[in-house]
């Protein structure tokens, strides 16, 4: 006789994923026994330890401004707690470890809108065996702005489908969280203001704009008043980008600006192993026959991967001259999501647009100049380099683009079944995105999906 089997609820799954990840990086994390990303990790210690003994953001007495808010708050224990300096630094990681692997639940919970439970599950574990998880051995920012950023996107989608006050709300109060965890959030203004644009694109209905003119009013008043704010205090709206004030004083060459955001978006590409990339592609290019949660996922990944790697971009091509993933990896598991969303769809890969979609993401990932950018510099700032730079006397041909060419194209030639993915779990009930899922339909105009 057949025993029942034993059904493991979703909350204690993810849960175990979060544990499991900080185990990890707790053990991991032992093997960094010194900081090694300066100025940022002395700056971020000095500044939790000020906090905690003086209630200021200090560095020796000197009060430093413009520099993140919420990082230095939550490591400041470690220093309250422990006399001793080496202790304290372990501690501080030891908390990395955990908040960072805490970027599992947003990307559970975005992922859950538009695939069933076990991809949603398999997303949020992606999430945090990303290479970039390695930063929670360093006093860095980083590992904040990850789950915090995650939460923004989360909430973005939320307000895509639902446009209500309540919603807006929460969209403004994250936004608020991560430019407090770091001034590049900025960025995320644009993102709110064109998601909505690219979300009518797929769904071929500008009607539907009328229920985002909350939204850009708030984007364009809150900025303004800010403005008004600092002028009243006398100070410039430059400030507002705290440390990196410097970014808006300079000039900058339009074509330099290009060269780096290409090579930022090719080395995502490689970063997410280029499939993911060629599924958000296929995504786009069948927007109108998805349903509508998916769109929306599509709609937020777009905005926030243009506005984002032009952002870094503009900023490599004056300052760091280098590829800087280290400030874009919180794009993986959106990426990651629309692939498996793309997976849950049955794969769907139409003729001459699929081929041509991969080929593309493909040759981005071959094209990117490696032996400029692998470097001493990678170490801290492009982590998705670093396996290939590991790899470096085995490459095929002894070339780097012949053996991203090679690995791709492989994994080019083994494509997913075509065929629709069924899995096995309990019974839902029909409804939303996850019933036009199971019944193969799509939600708004009864199209069948086929692979």
């Amino acid at each position: 006789m057949r025993s029942p089997g034993i059904r493991i609820p979703v909350w204690l799954l993810l849960a175990g994923i979060v544990a499991v990840s900080a185990v990890v990086r707790l053990w991991l994390v032992r093997g960094m026994v010194a900081p090694f990303i300066f100025v940022d990790e002395l700056y971020y210690s000095e500044l939790a330890k000020s906090l905690w003994e003086h209630g200021t953001f200090a560095i020796r007495g000197v009060p430093l401004r413009g520099y993140s808010l919420t990082y230095p708050t939550i490591i400041a224990p470690a220093w309250g707690l422990f006399d001793n300096g080496v202790t304290a630094y372990n501690v501080a990681k030891s908390i990395n470890a955990v908040v960072m692997s805490l970027a599992a639940i947003p990307a559970y919970f975005i992922a859950v809108r538009v695939v069933r439970d076990p991809l949603a599950l398999l997303a949020a574990a992606i999430a945090v065996a990303i290479p970039s998880m390695a930063y929670t051995g360093t006093i860095t920012t980083e590992c904040l702005f990850y789950p915090v950023a995650l939460c923004f996107a989360l909430a973005l989608v939320t307000y895509l489908e639902r446009p209500s006050t309540r919603n807006l709300v929460i969209v403004f109060v994250t936004l608020a969280v991560a430019y407090a965890t770091r001034s590049q959030a900025l960025v995320f203004v644009p993102v709110l203001a064109t998601a909505p644009l690219v979300l009518a694109l797929l769904q071929g209905r500008r009607a539907a704009l009328r229920r985002f003119v909350p939204l850009w009013v708030v984007v364009g008043v809150v900025p303004l008043l800010g403005i008004v704010g600092l002028a009243l205090l006398g100070r410039s709206p430059l400030d507002l980008l705290g440390t990196y004030r410097s970014v808006g004083e300079e000039h900058y060459d339009v074509m330099q600006i290009l060269r780096f955001w290409l090579w930022h978006v090719e080395e995502l590409t490689l970063y997410v192993a280029v499939v993911p990339v060629a599924a958000l592609g296929i995504l786009i290019a069948r927007g109108r026959s998805l349903p509508e949660r998916v769109q929306e996922h599509v709609a937020a990944t777009v905005a926030l991967s243009v506005w984002s790697t032009l952002e870094v971009a503009m900023f490599a091509s004056r300052f760091a001259d280098r590829i800087q993933d280290r400030y874009l990896f919180f794009l993986v598991p959106m990426l990651v999501i629309a692939l498996v969303a793309w997976v849950e769809l049955g794969a769907p890969r139409p003729r001459f647009v699929a081929p041509a979609i991969a080929i593309g993401a493909l040759v981005l990932a071959v094209v990117f100049p490696y032996s400029r950018f692998i470097n001493e510099s990678a170490k801290s700032d492009t982590l998705g380099l670093l396996p290939l730079w590991a790899f470096a006397e085995h490459l095929i041909a002894g070339s780097y683009w012949a053996t991203v060419a090679v690995v791709g194209g492989v994994r080019r030639a083994v494509p997913p079944h075509p065929g629709t993915v069924r899995i096995r779990g309990p019974a839902r009930p029909a409804g939303g995105v996850r019933g036009a899922l199971a019944a193969g339909v799509d939600e708004r105009q009864g199209l069948r999906l086929r692979g």
